[in-house]
């Protein structure tokens, strides 16, 4: 489980004060093995339990999907929202895996082109029997 926020960027804030900081709570894997192939190495989902983007429904489920490099450690990720959302919403999130501070951290810039919104993000991986953050 990756726990963190998603933050729009200021100047973005500066004209629509509204755009909201996300929570992110994300299961989401990262497997180097399949990054040799080409194909998906980071995949996961997560749900929104507070939304009021879609009339009716307080919550929100989203897929992930993307690449994960194992020597640059670049993350490339696209969350994708599931009915009841808005058909084709995707959120690109490009970032980076690091440990500088002990636990596994995911740093990195996030682009909504459906909305017109951008800005930064980060999370880290919590162990999930304990609820710390795993290092």
């Amino acid at each position: 489980m990756w726990v963190g926020e998603a933050w729009p960027n200021p100047e973005l804030l500066a004209v629509d004060p509204s755009v909201p900081t996300n929570p992110i709570k994300w299961s989401l894997v990262l497997d180097p093995g399949a990054s040799q192939s080409g194909g998906i190495s980071a995949f996961g989902a997560g749900c929104f339990d507070d939304s009021a983007d879609v009339p009716g429904h307080n919550e929100l489920w989203f897929t992930l999907r993307g690449k994960f490099d194992p020597v640059t450690r670049d993350v490339l990720l696209d969350k994708v929202y599931e009915r009841p959302a808005p058909n084709g919403e995707v959120v690109k999130y490009a970032g980076k895996l690091h440990a500088l501070n002990g636990p596994f951290e995911l740093t990195g810039t996030w682009r909504n082109e459906t909305h017109g919104t951008e800005g930064t993000w980060s999370c880290q991986l919590v162990d999930g029997s304990t609820g710390n953050v795993a290092g």
